[in-house]
């Protein structure tokens, strides 16, 4: 059995693993010019397989689809409303500890 592995294989493998990868970067890992790194990752983008990002500052890069920030690493909501619980009563009690200080 032959396994058939594209350019398009190893540049999707690739953002998979390290889920943003400057396009530079790419092109060195696969011995091609950066160009043509962009090309590819066009078509996987027109796909719907991968996103590439132009940022204002900095070099282009390729992402995983929907990745913002850190992705994969998002806290479910129940757990962020626990923490805003926490830091609400972390707050409060600064403002109550102050206001003590201040007048008595």
């Amino acid at each position: 059995m032959f396994i058939i592995k594209t350019h398009y294989d190893t540049l999707y493998a690739r953002v998979l693993a390290v889920r943003k990868i400057s396009l530079q970067g790419l092109a060195r890992e696969m011995g091609v010019s950066s160009q043509q790194v962009e090309t590819w990752a066009l078509q996987l983008q027109g796909q719907g397989i991968v996103e590439v990002v132009y940022p204002p500052v900095g070099a282009a890069y390729v992402q995983q689809v929907g990745a913002q920030g850190r992705p994969g690493r998002s806290m479910p909501k129940a757990v962020k409303l626990v923490l805003f619980a926490i830091a609400s009563v972390l707050v409060v009690m600064g403002m109550i500890y102050v206001y003590a200080v201040r007048y008595t």
